[in-house]
């Protein structure tokens, strides 16, 4: 017949079943546990083998009604090891909320948490209405639901357990002797701090170095362990158990087999290239010894896939050491119509692998669209090199092209130097300002673009390159050509996707928007002067309306006049004086262009037209000549064909405008 144990606690709560099954999984075989709370004691007196109750006071009430008083035992609680370690890791003199169901048991916990040697961290109990805001880690024993919103870190130690002591008190009145049950109680004291001994500091830094070095085993992306001398794995990290799936206690055997043990039989080698399980590894052994005593082994296996792309890696990241593309599309501000579809013709060029040539007045944003298109493209995590070839002389701009080996000419590096071709190497290189380049070195690149080699200047081995070539220039290559002073096979060779960036003229829409964000102070400009800014000519592109707002957000002015506008601005507006105006119907050089197009009997678009105003000085824009016609065409003068037919004036108009 089972003995019984009587187990009172306040009220039926999980503390009661939690403490049920506490007893029951160590010696549930021997007893029967039953359950009384002092909200609802028995009529009848208590005649249990043995009575257990949470606190000394709690005995004081049930006391006399015991059959046998000798039965009283104070249940001494403790708890687990585990989730106990995660208190040492807090920092030392950090505050700590401390919570229970009860303020009581609160203070119990604190007690307790300081008798198992917690005297790092100042413990604070919570108590319901108190603020705590600044506290950000709290400790409690499953108590979730109490813990305040604002803590970030919550440390559950979980229900208090059954401390040894205790159960062996119990044991000892029930007369259980089962080597079963000892060996249960065993590992039940590996499992909990014990009263009896508390948690020392020496165990503390034990623990603590055991951690450390574990978390430092196992960042590591190679596959290592400890054997002993008969080959039984005593340690092994989470990257050798993910390669192998072999674990502690496994024997190496078991793990490779005898031709393994037989060829590393010795007791140290380094960086040995071996198959295991069809892929290859770099093993690496040395002896551990204690005191001179050889006490076992370490291995090292290192993937050689995972070195070879480290490897890779690395050497792109010092290749792409300052050769990176800063600006994307989304870095491209406009509402022009022209630029964005500029801006949705490059997008497609991104995605082919193709030669590039960017053409475009000087400032319009050439190598912002370069960049651009490399951050788009499949290249992107490659390197971007830009290189201005009409600012070096063509010994320089060879050498830095197609780099040198040591020695090479009078003052080169002893070591030589890598060219950047090779340094854009799978990435993407910006020739800028392809139009000035020297037509001897022409020939050179048009060779390098053909065989995708390069041979530095005094080698004599030609390296292998894979690289995207977007080039650019102001100046109009196909009249360059015409005069041989580009090669025609070069410009085929680069001007597979051509791609042509308006001037900022001809898109007066962005002038504004532009200014504004370039600006570094605030400012409110007359309507006289933003009439003034959209209709000028702006020859320097990008780059002048740059240095325009920033000179504007220097002047400090709450509302800025043409007065505040730089000396040259306002000399082209006395030299131009319809720039200020807004109300002419036609440009004196407009007048010029039509009636000369109308005499050589030529249909002309806007852009025909336009470029006839610029020859002839005028500072018209695109909007300029779209207003002129429009107003030429409502009056009766123009003559429109149909699509692309462009238009012409016709006699009315001619003898008006004449």
């Amino acid at each position: 017949m089972k003995k019984t144990i009587g187990v009172i606690t306040n009220t039926n709560s999980k503390v009661a079943a939690h403490i049920k099954s506490n007893i029951e999984s160590l010696i549930g075989e021997y007893v029967e546990v039953r359950n009384y709370y002092l909200s609802n004691l028995p009529a009848d007196s208590i005649d249990d083998d043995v009575v257990v109750v949470m606190i000394k006071e709690m005995g004081l009430h049930v006391v006399n009604q015991l059959k046998n008083k000798d039965a009283l035992i104070t249940l001494q609680r403790t708890v687990k090891s585990a989730p106990l370690l995660k208190v040492f890791s807090i920092p030392e003199g950090m505050e700590v909320l401390v919570v229970n169901d009860t303020y009581e048991t609160t203070l119990e916990t604190i007690t307790l948490l300081y008798q198992l040697g917690v005297n790092h961290v100042q413990l604070v109990p919570f108590q319901k209405g108190m603020d705590f805001s600044d506290i950000k880690v709290a400790i409690t024993p499953d108590e979730f639901s109490h813990v305040p919103d604002h803590i970030q870190s919550i440390i559950n130690i979980e229900q208090r357990v059954i401390d040894v002591s205790t159960f062996i008190q119990i044991m000892t009145r029930l007369g259980i002797d089962s080597r079963d049950v000892s060996k249960r109680l065993l590992d039940y004291t590996n499992e909990i701090v014990s009263l009896a001994h508390g948690m020392n500091k020496t165990l503390l830094d034990l623990y603590s170095k055991h951690e450390e070095m574990s978390t430092l085993l196992n960042l590591s992306h190679d596959g290592i362990i400890l054997v002993d001398d008969q080959g039984q794995v005593l340690q092994a990290n989470a990257a050798f158990q993910d390669m192998f799936e072999c674990e502690i206690s496994y024997h190496l055997m078991s793990c490779f087999g005898n031709k393994f043990l037989s060829d590393f039989s010795e007791d140290a080698y380094d960086e040995c290239l071996y198959t295991l399980r069809d892929r290859e590894y770099l093993v690496s052994k040395k002896p551990i010894k204690y005191y001179g005593k050889s006490k076992g082994f370490s291995y090292i296996f290192r993937d050689v896939t995972h070195v070879l792309a480290l490897e890779s890696s690395l050497q792109q990241q010092i290749k792409t050491k300052g050769l990176i593309a800063k600006y994307t599309f989304d870095d491209i501000l406009t509402r022009s119509d022209k630029v964005i579809r500029t801006i949705e013709a490059a997008k497609r060029f991104a995605s082919a692998d193709l030669s590039i040539m960017i053409t475009g007045e000087s400032g319009t944003g050439k190598e912002l669209f370069a960049q651009s298109i490399h951050n788009d493209s499949e290249r992107a995590k490659y390197p971007f090199v830009a290189v201005n070839c009409a600012a070096m002389t063509e010994s320089l701009l060879e050498s830095e092209l197609f780099g040198y080996e040591g020695g090479a000419f009078t003052g080169a590096l002893k070591q030589g130097k890598q060219g950047l071709f090779e340094r854009a190497n799978r990435g993407t290189i910006f020739l800028d300002e392809i139009g000035d380049m020297p037509l001897s070195m022409q020939s050179k690149l048009l060779r390098v673009l053909q065989e995708h080699q390069v041979m530095r200047v005094g080698g004599k081995e030609v390296i292998d390159v894979d690289v995207r070539v977007i080039a650019a220039t102001h100046k109009d290559l196909y009249e360059l050509v015409e005069r041989n002073e580009f090669r025609q096979d070069l410009y085929f060779r680069i001007n597979v996707l051509p791609l042509e960036i308006p001037s900022l003229r001809e898109r007066p829409e962005d002038i504004l928007l532009l200014l504004e964000d370039f600006s570094t102070e605030s400012y409110h400009l007359t309507d006289s002067v933003k009439d003034f800014l959209v209709r000028y000519p702006w020859k320097g592109n990008i780059r002048e309306i740059k240095n325009i707002s920033q000179y504007l957000s220097f002047m400090r002015n709450d509302c800025l006049d043409i007065d505040d506008l730089p000396p040259y601005m306002r000399r082209v507006l006395s030299e131009s004086p319809r720039l200020s105006e807004n109300n002419d119907k036609y440009s004196p050089v407009f007048i010029k262009v039509m009636l000369s197009l109308y005499l050589q009997k030529k249909w002309a678009g806007r852009q025909v037209i336009l470029k006839g105003c610029h020859e002839l000085g005028g500072h018209e824009t695109e909007a300029d000549i779209r207003r002129f016609l429009q107003s030429l065409k409502e009056e009766g003068y123009l003559t429109v064909r149909e699509g692309r037919g462009g238009s012409q004036l016709n006699v009315k108009g001619y003898d008006t405008l004449s």
